[in-house]
């Protein structure tokens, strides 16, 4: 097969399957030759904020020097995205050679009476020969769906996980409650790995601390700055954010640590949780990364789709569920004398009428414009153009 057909081929496995048992993606492994044991992982679950704090990580360790692969999901314009060395997609003759690779193995496996892997097993497999190849010190890898049942998962011995905020979102796979999700994210947890988690939601801290405990292992915990009494030396939160159009100023303090003045490259009032995360990561693993890098590392830390600049006074962003739409509209308060104009679009497996009412309620704007996706997945602008409708004090 060449790249265009490759490409295809893996486009065409359903996205949102059944999960195979673990067994089909260890056999699927072992024809590969186990590469995933190869590399130090660094494992991210949650609902919102992995892709953020997989990249802060990635440019912390790419300023210190030390090489490292990103495995992340979805991709936006092509699908090389979701697999970056040193910041860098792979190229079109990586891939489709990794492809080939990978389907002989698949069809190996097959002979031997296991299920075809699904869209995202077969990209995971991908990226381990990928980083495998390359030689990569670390390998920050984000979960799919969940954490628990996830492909990722099959990863034995991480050397760190890291579990961001836990929201509402695949709920018809994950289950409808905060505990419900929280329990499944907390799946990557494993003994003898530190953990390193947003103990913000009283609902999901309890479920992933009585997860981390059973597992007797340390954890660290970013708190509310209202929790605090004797900060401990597991325990972080951060204060004095101070956001602009362009950055975010805040300082990060800890019990052990003391305090670190944070400036982020960008806006986004979330990316201060993000970036928190991901600095403790790096200050857990202990792996001789000065201060002034980590801040370098933050500084340069990019994350397209996530309240990007992408030109003078437009920026886009990706919240595709209700934490995230809030977060969406917390930014957008910090932009009081200018002009707004929405541009929006959903698919059909989000709650788009939740976010719509949402947004109209608690937003402003001088005009909000419709659109559909190029995708079967896409809902028609006339839809939700009619729920706009509903709540939008302007044209739309």
């Amino acid at each position: 097969m060449n790249y265009e057909e490759a490409v295809e081929y893996i486009l065409d496995i359903p996205k949102f399957t059944k999960k195979n048992p673990m067994e089909n993606i260890r056999a699927l492994m072992v024809e590969l030759g186990n590469p995933q044991n190869n590399m130090k992982v660094i494992h991210v679950a949650g609902t919102n904020g992995k892709g953020s704090v997989c990249a802060y990580i990635s440019s912390i360790l790419e300023c210190a020097g030390k090489a490292n692969a990103m495995f992340t999901s979805p991709h936006l314009v092509d699908i090389n995205e979701r697999f970056m060395i040193n910041g860098i997609k792979i190229d079109n003759e990586i891939f489709i050679d990794t492809f080939n690779q990978v389907k002989k193995a698949i069809d190996l496996i097959i002979e031997k009476g296991f299920t075809h892997p699904t869209f995202f097993e077969t990209l995971f497999a991908m990226a381990m020969v990928v980083f495998d190849h390359a030689k990569v010190e670390y390998t920050i890898l984000e979960t799919g769906i969940g954490g628990r049942l996830d492909a990722t998962n099959m990863i034995d011995k991480p050397i760190l996980t890291v579990i961001t905020t836990i929201g509402l979102d695949h709920t018809e796979i994950l289950g409808d409650t905060i505990a419900d999700i929280a329990y499944e994210k907390a799946g990557i947890i494993k003994e003898d790995v530190p953990l390193v988690f947003d103990g913000t939601n009283p609902l999901s801290c309890k479920v992933i601390e009585e997860i981390a405990n059973n597992y007797n292992i340390n954890y660290y915990k970013l708190i509310n700055k209202n929790e605090v009494i004797n900060l401990s030396e597991n325990e972080f939160y951060y204060e004095n954010q101070e956001v602009s159009d362009k950055n975010i100023d805040f300082l990060l303090k800890n019990g052990y640590y003391g305090c670190i003045r944070v400036s982020l490259g960008g806006i986004g009032d979330y990316q201060i949780k993000n970036s928190s995360l991901a600095i403790w990561a790096i200050k857990v693993l202990n792996i001789g990364v000065d201060d002034s890098t980590i801040l370098r590392g933050i500084k340069l830390a990019k994350w397209p789709g996530r309240m990007e600049l992408v030109m003078p006074g437009v920026y886009v962003d990706g919240a595709h569920n209700a934490d995230g739409i809030n977060e969406f509209v917390k930014t957008l308060k910090h932009f009081t004398n200018n002009k707004k104009i929405l541009l929006f679009a959903a698919v059909i497996e989000k709650d788009y009428k939740q976010m719509i009412e949402y947004i109209g309620r608690n937003l402003q704007f001088d005009s909000i414009v419709v659109t559909s996706l190029n995708n079967k997945r896409a809902i028609p602008y006339e839809t939700l153009q009619l729920e706009f409708e509903k709540y939008a004090n302007c044209k739309v």
